[in-house]
């Protein structure tokens, strides 16, 4: 799974920064795909995500990234988002002192991506988002498909939480699988072994 290391993980903070300036219907899901961006500070090692660092540091005091206007970016990235991802909209971008771009983008399915491209408008690579769990061991999750889940997860959730919408789905390190779902309008979390079997709701 990539991180966004030196000045790209500044220019992740100063977007994560930004949110504060977005539309209010927009900011849970800006926020939770900022949540998932892994960063590590090179001088430190410390690892922590996109969003928590963006809550310490305001976009006027960290001149190594800026915000760019979505309609000055360079056609070769906006042709790019077209031809790669049809129905795609452009949510944010942003530059770093070394000229690389960082653009968040929401599919037709609402879902957010974050693409990285060189100086000159050349896609790099699709920064993927992991799970992030605040406290405890095994805190990064990768994420997986809902669609490919073992078919004993899904059919222990229809059983027992009848109407559940299952949100996004992760494994551990050990194999172990984390499930996000809302049922009856309340969020949570169940974890099932390497093999589907359900151990218990964890939230």
């Amino acid at each position: 799974m990539k991180k966004i290391m030196g000045l790209m993980a500044l220019c992740a903070i100063g977007l994560a920064s930004c949110q504060k300036d977005s539309d209010p219907t927009d900011l849970s899901s800006f926020d939770q795909a900022l949540t998932g961006i892994e960063v590590t500070d090179l001088n430190t090692g410390e690892t922590t995500n996109a969003y928590e660092l963006g809550q310490r540091h305001r976009p006027d005091r960290d001149s190594s990234c800026r915000k760019l206007r979505i309609d000055s970016l360079l056609p070769a990235i906006t042709d790019y988002i077209a031809a790669n991802y049809p129905g795609a909209s452009i949510k944010r971008a942003g530059t770093g002192r070394d000229g690389k771009f960082v653009v968040i983008i929401q599919l037709a399915d609402n879902s957010l991506k974050m693409l990285l491209f060189d100086a000159g408008g050349n896609f790099v690579t699709e920064l993927s988002p992991k799970m992030h769990r605040k406290h405890g061991p095994g805190k990064h999750l990768t994420a997986v498909d809902i669609t490919t889940l073992l078919a004993d997860i899904t059919s222990y959730i229809d059983t027992n939480y009848a109407g559940a919408l299952i949100e996004r789905a992760g494994v551990t390190a050990d194999g172990k699988f984390v499930i996000a779902l809302t049922f009856n309008g309340k969020r949570k979390l169940l974890l099932f072994d390497e093999n589907g079997v359900f151990v218990k709701e964890l939230k």
